[in-house]
């Protein structure tokens, strides 16, 4: 409909459901036009007016909620009016409206729901004012304040951050995408600066950090332009992604020693020409310094254990680092492709020096390999064309593939490292090399790795060692003629039974085979845990089981039936998927949940049974069953 209104003409094309609810709403013509909602909607429904070219609203008072995303990416709308009686916003219900000139908040409104910026990356946002009514929110120097919890949950460029003490946090996306702030103070008495809080201020080139920081979220100055950053002295932790790129971010960066977590990626893609790490941090995490291209220095501090994937990849200017004695790891890729580092003396105790760690360092002269490394991965220094492949220790029990290829010289492999039938980084079964028909788990592995077994033709019996408490996915995948699996008696976390390796807490069978009848006892069958078995062809599944996981017996080609039990209550998505010669799928009156692509391509699949409990059938469920009568 198309009417009059205050002299301007307006538009609402809307849906009202039989609750009132405004569902959707959609341009009847093109233009801008002047949207009034009409008197008696109660809520705006989620995502309802996104993308709309609407220029402005008006909310009547019959309105007591607006849902997640409602007016999401209605970038032509400048005004919105929120009528007293407005109780919630939920979850960035004016996402992105960037041409968003001023809000009011009325003296009804007391809740953001989910995320809680509901006025998030509007760019052009000048002036936040609240009802002096309002018992949750005030406005303070243009910012929106919840004035118990004394947080900043949303500012324009007009903001000024109040030294009052009315702030202890910026919150989440507070100042997310907004242009024109060059220079922020942050004072004294902010304790936390909340997730994305400045994230994309593309223009913000100064902040003042005060000493009451304890903490800085994830993401907080991601892509803005600062040009140096001092870390307050009683900061606890930096989030992941906090400054990641910051390209003129340059000078020193110092983290305190009160600093104890340093997340990944922090400083990735930044200026900065030196580093300093506080002895709080026990481990440079993942791409923490990665790509920082003027970064020629770094000190590390005693007490560190671990540098991580990719910490300092591709620091091309990185000249020199110390490596404390108290090293255990250095992980894939953490050095590579640091073209000026030309000397490293690593300590005695490291015992870890992950693939790819150092490959293409290629002005790398001089390297040691301590006597107490365990375990090289494969290319751990490819391409360092002008090294001279250090000795490297007897003890070692795994040395990488093409670890030294493209080197100045060959390196002596020593023999004991070739011939090991299990590849053991530390305490993680990487990979079995054996050829034998059995293989026995040795003590001391806690954790089988993803694909340790996967694809292994001669393996017929697997003993699974006291010690082990983790298997990964897909550890044993399209192991064809593996028929038995035991595990010792002393195992804390596992137990074997009809051939199923089954957890003892969760009571969940992690893997199994050449098993058509599961234990009693049993509730959940995990992920992957029967796939790709062609010997199975009838399954029978005691009472006790409540849950089928994701692709648990998916591409069991030759499974024919399958008998549910009542007390089965959900099957994850794909459980089923290509088990071609499947007949009949009767579904017991106790199952509530089935999951998209449950028993696709089940292409023999002839007889169908549904139970009465579903709520959602997935429309993919059952695609590919083309023989269903």
């Amino acid at each position: 409909m198309a009417y009059k209104k205050n002299d301007r003409k307006t538009a609402f094309y809307g849906v009202i459901n039989n609750k009132n609810v405004l569902i959707c709403h959609r341009m009847a013509y093109k233009g801008t036009p002047y949207i009034v909602i009409p008197d008696g909607v109660t809520a705006v429904d989620v995502r309802a007016f996104e993308g709309e070219g609407i220029k402005s609203v008006f909310i009547p008072s019959s309105v007591k909620r607006i849902e997640e995303e409602a007016f999401n990416h209605c970038e032509s709308i400048q005004a919105i009016t929120l009528s007293e009686g407005i109780e919630t916003l939920g979850s960035w219900a004016f996402n992105s409206c960037y041409r968003l000139k001023s809000i009011h908040i009325p003296a009804s409104l007391v809740s953001f729901e989910g995320k809680p910026q509901p006025f998030n990356n509007c760019a052009e946002l000048q002036k936040i004012t609240v009802s002096e009514s309002n018992p949750v929110f005030h406005s303070n120097n243009n910012c929106l304040i919840e004035t118990d919890k004394k947080t900043l949950v949303s500012a324009c460029s007009k903001s000024t951050i109040p030294s009052d003490g009315s702030v202890e946090k910026i919150g989440a996306f507070a100042f997310t995408g907004i242009p024109d702030i060059f220079k922020i103070n942050i004072p004294d008495g902010v304790i936390e600066i909340g997730e994305s809080a400045f994230n994309r201020c593309y223009d913000l080139e100064e902040v003042t950090l005060p000493d009451s920081l304890v903490k800085i979220d994830a993401g907080a100055f991601f892509g803005c332009n600062l040009q140096t950053v001092n870390l307050g002295k009683n900061l606890k932790s930096i989030g992941s992604r906090a400054f990641n790129f910051n390209k003129n971010l340059s000078g020193d960066i110092v983290i305190p020693d009160s600093v104890t977590k340093l997340c990944d990626h922090a400083f990735e893609g930044c200026g900065i020409s030196g580093v300093t790490v506080g002895k709080g941090i026990k481990s440079v995490k993942e791409s923490v310094f990665k790509d920082c291209k003027n970064l020629k220095s770094v000190v590390l501090p005693e007490g560190l254990t671990e540098i991580e994937k990719s910490a300092f990849s591709c620091c091309s200017a990185l000249e020199s680092i110390n490596i404390p004695s108290t090293i255990k790891s250095i992980g894939a890729y953490a050095f590579a492709h640091c073209g000026n580092l030309k000397e490293l003396i690593l300590p005695e105790g490291i015992v870890k020096i992950d693939k790819s760690a150092f490959e293409f360092c290629v002005n790398l002269k001089k390297i040691n390999v301590p006597s107490t490394v365990k375990y090289i991965g494969d290319k751990a220094f490819y391409s360092c064309r002008k090294l001279m492949p250090p000795s490297l220790p007897d003890v070692a029990d795994y040395i990488g593939k093409n670890c030294f290829e493209d080197c100045a010289a060959e390196a002596a492999i020593p023999q004991s490292a070739c011939d090991v039938e299990f590849q053991i980084s530390e305490t993680e079964l990487i990979k079995y090399k054996g050829t034998g028909t059995t293989a026995v788990i040795p003590e001391g592995v806690e954790k089988i790795k993803k694909g340790a077994f996967s694809h292994n033709k001669t393996l017929v019996s697997v003993v699974i060692s006291a010690t082990v408490s983790n298997i990964s996915f897909h550890a044993f995948d399209k192991c064809k003629n593996l028929k038995s699996v035991t595990v010792k008696e002393d195992n804390k976390t596992f137990y074997a039974e009809s051939n199923c390796i089954i957890n003892k807490a969760k009571k969940s069978v992690v893997f199994g085979c050449n098993s058509g009848e599961l234990p009693e006892g049993i509730r959940d069958i995990g992920q992957y845990a029967f796939a790709y078995r062609d010997e199975l062809v009838k399954l029978v599944i005691p009472e006790s089981l409540k849950k089928i996981g994701a692709y648990s017996f998916a591409g069991c080609k030759n499974l024919k039936t399958v008998i549910f039990p009542e007390g089965l209550e959900s099957i994850g998505m794909h459980a089923f998927a290509d088990c071609v010669n499947l007949e009949e799928i009767i579904l017991p009156d106790s199952l509530k949940i089935l999951e998209e692509g449950a028993f696709a391509n089940c292409k023999n699949a002839r007889i169908l049974r549904l139970s009465q409990n579903l709520k959602v059938v997935p429309i993919n469920s059952f695609m590919g069953c083309a023989e269903l009568e």
